[in-house]
């Protein structure tokens, strides 16, 4: 058995809950299909989610193919919840990034995909709704491939697309579809499918196309398969791996260079990440939209195609594939066809690496190209289940069933995975990626598995990675282990588990290893709202409240303003009504929130230093303190050091001072978080058995604010590196507006008939000039941007 964890990400309203569900009632797990418009999806389960009907909480679901279980991650595609993105992208083996075949690629489509390649994250792209009036086969491709990656490769094509008989069909070279038995009909009634394809067959495919479509058998013969027993078709290779022919006649890369070069209507040389062959030689981009209208927009000539004898499609796949696959290439500059397997075989080894991406198109409504969707899933790195100790076998339940003619691919080597992946029982390594409550109140938490073995009823050492890079260990014994789609109660590498009893467990507790300091993939929160009850008196329960929520959301945090007021970190305002609304639903406090303002933090200008004595009984505080402040290298955070013997003082006050000095650090003299700084404590002294605890916090809290005034510090803010594509008339009012916002431009290009631009803007700034750019670019302007850094605060 291997195992699978892979994520659903999409840009809001892609169809991403929707195709959760049907890949679950088409391996099986549910036998009714749920609608996100009624609230009936298995992901979406709270009561928020299915009103609103967007996924706010990330949630797992299981299926089995064969010997291989799959976790399915569906997180939220709305940009104000992605620390929930930001949580999943930590535990997954692959993902599943879904588009629209009407909207196409979106702004938070390219930064999902951008976030991806760094991480070097196997993925495939599902283009969904190809069912919808609108829908666009190759105009999506040359979007994909121009916005996400050059290295793309569709494994089927579309009939009759942008109505309800849209029919998918599958490439020769693609994995084998995966069907499971006959199930019973949906109990919502769907769209009627394409009397040429009839209802859809639940059996397993032996070959790339589906041989019992009378709609693929006569459209070409470059798509059919070969008749059983037959040969393959003139010029084609066989299925086998290392089966390759000659090309009847001039074929292969010189003769579609060629033909590229000279047809009156080839697509245009374009810059680099537009084709699929980006940065390298003269290749021309193969998939424009030749074809267009004929149902297939295969982005080929289909007249060479057929005057070559070679599939279109298989070719221009090896094409792409050929830049990561030396003896692909060589075949190809041979004028060598290779043959179906060979291209699999490349394919296979190079989304296992996360260098080049399958493209399956379907409809999450119909049920159209689901099926090859699972197939290509097998291509995705999958976890070998290890063994487990004798006396756990009852414990683990295995399902076996026919596998696939492609086995689950492993894990890359390429790819970071744990350094103790083969720990033993007794070394256990997990990180939990997810908090949530019970009915009764309880914490449970999602824990992916990476190595030895985790059960109830046994003590295990979580650790947790704090500010300033210390690390607390605190002791567990979780009450019960239920691994995520086989209700096993030991839980194995690979296996995400439901973990209940630990009351002290936080999101991103791991246990064998603290790992690095974590590094957000996106952004931080870059707003702030004060947050007070409605009814007076409620105070201290809506901190609880809102401390709680932290912990299922670290990235969402809270912190104490002077005079006890509470703020909340968020991503936007639909974050803010949805914290009210849980506020209001399961805590019973409801609060009002302030306007949102922007977060920012100070840094210590210079170095400045202050003591305070202890002089008699009637001081304020029995305590002497002496503290330095000086500047920090950017993004240390808050570094403590001693400049006095650790014997000085016993360790409680050693520990009240530095928790003092953090804590008043939350606050600095402007009124913002104090960060990138180093504080050194320079003298103590104490009167025993007078002086408490409370002395030393009270002193040094005065002592702090003291040299930080010395010091003098600066306000900054969070900034991001912005590229946005324009018309090349909509460029004055974009730039203007743009200069409105506090950007600063460092760089313009034309680009065919639009102008890019780019610079940097304030972290604040970002969702306002989202907002304006449509409306200034008549709806065509793109937009993109990532976090850089930070920059003192300007006037504006």
């Amino acid at each position: 058995m291997h195992i699978l964890n892979i994520g659903i990400l999409a840009h809001v309203d892609a169809g991403k809950t929707s195709l959760t569900e049907r890949l679950l009632f088409e391996t099986g797990v549910i036998a009714r299909l749920g609608s996100v418009d009624d609230g009936s999806t298995q992901t979406d389960s709270g009561e928020i989610e299915r009103r609103r009907g967007i996924t706010i909480r990330s949630a797992v679901a299981s299926f089995t193919m064969g010997d291989l279980r799959v976790n399915l991650v569906d997180t939220p595609g709305h940009a104000d919840f992605v620390a929930e993105v930001e949580r999943a992208l930590g535990v997954l083996d692959g993902a599943v990034l879904v588009l629209s075949a009407v909207e196409g690629v979106q702004p938070h489509t390219r930064v999902l995909m951008k976030t991806l390649r760094r991480l070097r994250l196997p993925t495939l792209i599902c283009v969904n709704k190809i069912d919808r009036m609108g829908a666009r086969e190759a105009g999506v491709l040359a979007e994909i491939r121009r916005w996400l990656s050059p290295r793309v490769v569709p494994l089927n094509t579309v009939s009759g697309i942008g109505g309800p008989s849209a029919t998918t069909h599958p490439f020769t070279f693609a994995p084998p579809p995966f069907h499971t038995t006959p199930s019973p009909p949906p109990s919502r009634p769907l769209p009627s499918t394409s009397p040429a394809s009839g209802p859809r067959t639940f059996t397993r495919s032996t070959s790339g196309a589906a041989a019992d479509d009378p709609a693929v058998a006569t459209r070409s013969p470059v798509l059919a398969p070969p008749a059983s027993g037959g040969a393959s078709p003139a010029g084609v290779a066989g299925d086998g791996p290392e089966e390759v022919v000659r090309a009847a006649g001039p074929v292969g890369v010189k003769r579609a260079r060629r033909e590229a070069d000279t047809r009156p209507d080839a697509a245009p040389q374009v810059e680099d990440g537009a084709g699929p062959n980006a940065g390298g030689d003269a290749r021309a981009d193969l998939t424009a939209d030749a074809g267009a209208g004929t149902g297939l927009n295969l982005g080929v000539d289909a007249e060479a195609d057929v005057e070559g004898g070679l599939e279109a499609a298989g070719m221009v796949a090896a094409e792409v594939l050929a830049e990561g696959d030396d003896g692909l290439l060589e075949l190809l500059v041979d004028d060598v066809v290779p043959g179906a397997g060979r291209v699999r075989e490349a394919l296979a080894a190079q989304c296992a690496a996360g260098d080049a991406h399958p493209v399956v198109f379907g409809s999450a409504i119909t049920g159209q190209g689901v099926a090859e969707l699972l197939g290509a899933v097998r291509l995705l790195p999958a976890v070998p289940q290890p063994p487990v100790g004798a006396d756990a076998s009852a414990d683990r339940t295995t399902a076996t069933a026919e596998g696939g003619p492609i086995e689950p691919a492993t894990t890359t080597p390429g790819r970071a995975t744990p350094a103790t992946a083969t720990a033993t029982r007794a070394g256990a390594v997990g990180v939990v990626f997810g908090v949530e409550r019970g009915r009764g109140g309880e914490k449970v938490a999602y824990l992916r598995m990476y190595g030895g073995e985790l059960r109830g009823r046994e003590r295990v050492t979580f650790l947790r990675r704090e500010a300033g890079g210390g690390v607390h260990a605190y002791e567990g014994r979780p009450s019960g282990v239920a691994v995520v789609g086989s209700g096993a109660r030991v839980a194995v590498a690979g296996d995400i588990a439901t973990v209940r009893g630990v009351p002290e467990i936080r999101v991103g507790d791991r246990l064998g290893e603290p790992g690095p300091a974590e590094q957000a993939h996106f952004t931080p929160p870059s707003l702030e709202t004060v947050v007070r009850p409605r009814v007076p008196g409620q105070e201290s329960r809506l901190h609880a409240a809102l401390v709680a929520l932290a912990e299922q959301d670290p990235l969402i945090g809270t912190r104490t303003l002077p005079g006890g007021r509470t703020s909340v970190l968020l991503y936007g305002e639909v974050q803010k009504e949805v914290i009210g609304e849980t506020l209001a639903r399961d805590f019973g406090v409801e609060a009002e929130f302030e306007p949102s303002r922007p977060v920012h933090f100070e840094r210590p200008a210079g170095t400045g230093a202050a003591r305070r004595e202890m002089r008699h009984a009637g001081d304020a505080f029995m305590a002497t303190v002496g503290l330095r402040v000086e500047p920090a290298a950017p993004g240390s955070g808050v570094l403590y050091r001693l400049e006095v013997d650790l014997g000085s003082l016993p360790l409680a006050f050693h520990r009240a001072i530095e928790e003092s000095v953090r804590q008043s650090l939350g606050a600095g003299p402007h009124g913002w978080p104090v960060t990138d700084v180093l504080v050194t404590l320079t003298a103590t002294g104490y009167a025993s058995p007078v002086t408490t605890a409370g002395d030393f916090r009270g002193q040094a809290r005065v002592v702090l604010a003291e040299a930080l005034r010395r010091a003098g510090t600066r306000v900054y803010e969070p900034c991001h590196r912005f590229e946005a594509e324009v018309p090349a008339d909509a460029f004055a009012a974009v730039s203007s507006r743009l200069a409105g916002l506090g950007a600063v431009l460092d760089g313009t290009s034309r680009r065919a008939e639009t102008w890019v631009l780019e610079g940097e803007i304030p972290a604040a700034a970002v969702h306002e000039a989202e907002r304006r750019l449509p409306g200034l670019s008549r709806g065509e302007g793109v937009w993109w941007s990532r976090p850089s850094g930070d920059r003192p605060i300007r006037t504006r």
